[in-house]
């Protein structure tokens, strides 16, 4: 059959688009075909016994599979959580909760965007830490904690410099990963959360030093890693070292033995912001540090199983923040009388020490919590401890000292059965109930404890008579109907879970009743009306989450004095009004999202002053105006995305140049002009800039030369009138849309994405067939509506990733090449208003 360019051929074209179950509409929304076939190929190299990657099949969208996260926007995996699940109650041989196990496929660094990957709990039998993971750039996030990897660990891991959380570590017993050098730690100089404990870090002598040079640094966990101290003394008392850890506040530096004959190092004391220190299992020696401790935040101390002697110190005595302390298994002597003054400690373990003390007759007055263990010391008073009392169907775990009949146990961690039978115990603090293990009407049970906390599962009961809880989890449910006013009752509330369930109506302004409320997730519910005015009341807000509902009317303005908040999700709403200015008070404030709502107006310049925020989403409303020059101040700010709105104006390099830490910067469909000078260069590196329909042109931006990492690029509708320059294909992008630009000439050795209006002319096969990369990535051809000519380059077999082509309303003639039935991936074929001839076949593997 011949046909020249006629409707039939269209028509053919059309069925052909059918039968493909594709459109251009939806490439955005689905996982992009390559890392689809990088996590196939990942999973064929694992033994799954639990069937937890079942789902990983080639007909199901992997942005869809069980523990891949995609980005919303661009369909690329960001997210990979694939830890062992861990049973809350273990059951010998349930494969449900098996590890996974095998090798570690080198196509994960195919995922150029992964953000975060979680492998903790698998078992990879002995096999090394692959050291491609660090060129996984853009992880945030990397756990390989107790998955059975040995060896040395990769020092590529270095190059991860946007990490904020590493956790590397193994079994206490048998210290199956190395370190002899910890340099490359300095390269992660985002680090905020670091745990390798069980690493062998013996021969890294420079281990303190290193640490010492990331500042930003939250929490530090290096238990038992025979780390040495010696390289850092000059005399036994003598330590030389400044520390520079001013945002520590967890720091474990448990069971390392080597630091037998040594006294606690005098640094550790200047933590001014350190609210957690564990030195337990070690071998210091002496008495406990005189002059000054700075430790003024310190909350939990555990100076357990050490050498240490002597009386405690004034110092100590004076650490009035004190939660929980443990000074266990030591030489301690003298009397204990200063340690009651601590009235908020809820954990003390003095035992095995030879202090003597009376116990005072009201010890809930001065220790609202739980005596651990006091024995064997020289207690001068009669006491009861019920280690394990059994109530008929009833297990009570924990103690009640008869001293302390007032206390709130937190030691209670399991109620089964019915309750009336253990009425005395009337005042338990946290308890955890689901229908399995409830037999009892909760209305029957209400009538005899005083709840804080209550986690309930899928049990729909009210709560109106429970007004000492502190804590009320209802979320991811089936709950339908209203949220109660009497809701109100709960004065004390500080934690309100009711995200995920089928709540309609409004939402009532007795939720925000109690003033001590901090979150309120009401998140993904069916709440319509106004957001009430009550909600400025609560000064000690730290997250609100609303998204996701169909809440109208403006943002409250008040909402500016909840000075703590930190999370405020109002997205996806039909908001409508404008940005209140007072929110520019909320400077503790880390998330703002008000995307996907109506809300109009100019953005207030007062927000400038969010001096905390990091991401930053106003898209899909109908703002105006253009972006103030105060936004220039937040330099925390990682992602903002502003698309499609009505804004307009100029934005200069006053704008963005304190923006150091952007990555992320979407200003797609507005009507905004960049003009910097010719000069001007960037000092962020963006990975995704979007900026349709800004004014850009006529030519090409050469700033855009030094983004290092931009993966993807949207300059479409810019009004460009320029060349394609020659190095932009030598950056790592992944994406490039400069579609309905007036762009004109031949682009050179294109090796990522072509899109169309380049207004090209002639032939392509030297764009396509005489590219010199072997390894090539082209998944995303576009060439539609320009006037290439000539035939149809017959090398498709060499872009195997390939899953869309659109060659339409060109002037291309000959024959359809066969070797595009060669791309397995491929979702849309586009060959309209050509002048192709030929025989139609349909012979695609």
């Amino acid at each position: 059959m011949i046909m020249g360019g006629s409707t039939h051929f269209s028509v053919f074209l059309l069925v052909a688009i059918i039968l493909l179950c594709s459109s251009s509409k939806t490439v955005n929304a689905t996982c992009y075909a390559s890392e689809k076939q990088a996590l196939m190929d990942f999973k064929k190299d694992l033994e799954d016994l639990s069937g937890r990657l079942s789902s990983w099949i080639h007909d199901v969208d992997c942005c869809k599979w069980e523990g891949v996260v995609c980005s919303n926007r661009s369909g690329r995996v960001i997210q990979l959580h694939l830890q062992r699940p861990v049973p809350e109650i273990h059951v010998v041989g349930d494969e449900e909760e098996s590890p996974l196990s095998g090798k570690i496929s080198h196509s994960l660094q195919n995922l150029t965007h992964l953000r975060y990957l979680d492998l903790s709990l698998n078992d990879f039998s002995g096999i090394p830490i692959p050291s491609f993971f660090g060129s996984l750039r853009s992880l945030r996030y990397l756990d390989l904690s107790g998955a059975g990897f040995q060896g040395m660990v990769p020092y590529q891991l270095g190059n991860l410099s946007s990490l904020r959380t590493l956790s590397i570590t193994c079994s206490v017993y048998s210290s199956d990963l190395q370190v002899d050098n910890l340099q490359w730690l300095a390269g992660l100089s985002n680090l905020e959360h670091l745990d390798m404990s069980g690493v062998d870090l013996s021969l890294a002598s420079n281990w303190l030093e290193v640490i010492n040079t990331i500042p930003s640094l939250v929490e530090v966990h290096l238990s038992s890693c025979q780390l040495d101290l010696i390289s850092h003394y000059l005399g036994r008392d003598t330590f030389v070292f400044h520390a520079n850890f001013s945002s520590l506040t967890v720091l474990d530096l448990s069971r390392n033995r080597n630091f037998l004959g040594h006294l606690i190092p005098r640094w550790i004391f200047g933590l001014t912001a350190l609210a957690s220190l564990d030195l337990s299992w070690n071998s210091f020696e002496g008495p406990l540090p005189r002059g000054p401790w700075n430790l003024t935040s310190l909350q939990h101390l555990d100076l357990s199983v050490n050498y240490l002697n002597g009386s405690l110190s004034d110092e100590l005595i004076h650490l009035n923040n004190l939660i929980s302390l443990n000074l266990s298994e030591k030489y301690f002597e003298g009397f204990l009388d200063g340690i009651w003054n601590w009235s908020s400690l809820t954990s003390l373990n003095l035992s095995y020490n030879n202090f003597a003390t009376f116990l005072p007759s009201q010890l809930s007055t001065y220790i609202q919590g739980n005596l651990q263990n006091l024995s064997p010391n020289y207690l001068m008073q009669p006491r009861e401890i019920i280690t394990e009392k059994h109530c008929g169907q009833f297990c009570i775990l924990g103690f009640r000292p008869s001293s302390s009949q007032n206390i709130k146990s937190r030691s209670v961690k399991m109620l089964m059965g019915c309750i009336n039978i253990i009425k005395k115990f009337c005042q338990i603090s946290l308890l955890l109930v689901s229908p399995e293990i409830l037999s009892c009407p909760f209305t029957y049970l209400f009538a005899y404890f005083d709840f804080r906390t209550i986690i309930i599962g899928t049990n729909n009961s009210l709560f109106s008579t429970l007004t000492s809880l502190i804590s009320l989890a209802l979320g991811d449910n089936h709950f339908r109907g209203s949220i109660p006013s009497s809701i109100a009752n709960i004065s004390n509330l500080q934690y309100l879970y009711l995200f995920h369930n089928n709540l309609s109506s409004s939402l009532p302004s007795e939720v925000f009743t109690s003033k001590d409320l901090i979150t309120l997730d009401a998140g993904s519910n069916h709440l319509n009306g106004p957001i009430p005015r009550a909600v400025g009341n609560c000064t000690k807000l730290e997250i609100l989450l609303l998204h996701n509902n169909a809440l109208s009317g403006s943002i409250p303005s008040n909402l500016g004095r909840c000075a703590q908040l930190k999370e405020l999700w109002l997205n996806d709403n039909a908001l409508s009004g404008s940005i209140p200015s007072n929110l520019g008070r909320c400077t503790q404030l880390e998330h703002l999202l008000l995307n996907d709502n109506a809300l109009s107006g100019s953005i207030p310049s007062n927000l400038g002053k969010l001096s905390s925020l990091e991401f930053w989403d106003v898209s899909h409303n109908k703002l105006t105006g253009t972006l103030p020059e105060s936004l220039g101040q937040l330099s925390k700010l990682e992602e903002l995305c502003i698309y499609n709105n009505l804004m307009e104006g100029i934005m200069s390099e006053s704008h963005l140049d304190n923006l150091t830490a952007l990555r992320y910067f979407d200003a797609s469909e507005n009507s905004l002009t960049l003009k910097v000078s010719a000069s001007w260069t960037p000092r962020a590196q963006f990975e995704t800039l979007a900026l349709s329909s800004w004014k850009l042109g006529p030519q090409f931006p050469t700033w855009i030369r030094s983004q290092k990492f931009l993966q993807y690029l949207n300059l479409s509708f810019t009004g460009i009138l320029d060349t394609i320059p020659p190095w932009l294909f030598n950056l790592s992008l992944d994406t490039v849309d400069l579609s309905h630009n007036q762009i004109h000439g031949k682009s050179s050795n294109i090796s990522e994405n072509l899109i169309s209006n380049y207004l090209f002319s002639g032939g392509i096969s030297h764009i396509l067939c005489e590219v010199k990369n072997e390894n090539q990535v082209l998944q995303y051809l576009d060439l539609r509506e320009n006037s290439l000519s000539g035939e149809i380059p017959d090398c498709w077999m060499n872009y195997p990733l390939m899953y869309h082509i659109d060659l339409n309303s060109n002037n291309f003639t000959g024959s359809i090449p066969r070797s595009l039935f060669h791309l397995e991936g491929l979702d849309y074929l586009g060959l309209g208003n050509n002048s192709l001839t030929g025989p139609i076949t349909f012979d695609f593997e």
